[in-house]
């Protein structure tokens, strides 16, 4: 099985630090992303997006989102916010939505469902 790529997209560094190092030991390869506007260079070759919604720059997380998916039909992306309001996006099958607070653990059984629904889907 080859290592799956996630980006994280979070301006807060030291959750999207601890989230990342957490998933790397998990086994993915991550790449982090401090703003969706700096996110939008780094979406070739992932398997599977988390965003923050609320965001500083020009684009918030659902912005990012609909890029990656433009880019890569079918793209799993998992947003995060303490503010469900501020999802604008259609959660496809794919995606899900969760509240911060997280626990590390919780995001992980929640890449890992949503990889293995996308690669059983036919493309």
């Amino acid at each position: 099985m080859t290592e799956k790529r996630l980006l994280i997209v979070e301006d807060e560094a030291p959750l999207r630090e601890l989230l990342a190092e957490y998933l790397v030991e998990a086994g993915f390869v991550v790449t982090e992303a401090e703003d969706a506007d700096h996110a939008v260079e780094m979406l070739e070759g992932i398997d599977l997006l988390i965003t923050d919604l609320d965001m500083p720059g020009r684009l918030d997380g659902n912005a990012i989102a609909t890029k990656a998916k433009v880019r890569h039909p079918g793209l799993p992306v998992i947003y995060a916010s303490g503010r469900p309001e501020r999802l604008t996006n259609r959660i496809d099958a794919h995606d899900a939505f969760v509240d911060k607070p997280f626990g590390p653990g919780q995001i992980t059984k929640l890449v890992r469902r949503l990889l293995d629904q996308s690669s059983a889907a036919p493309h």
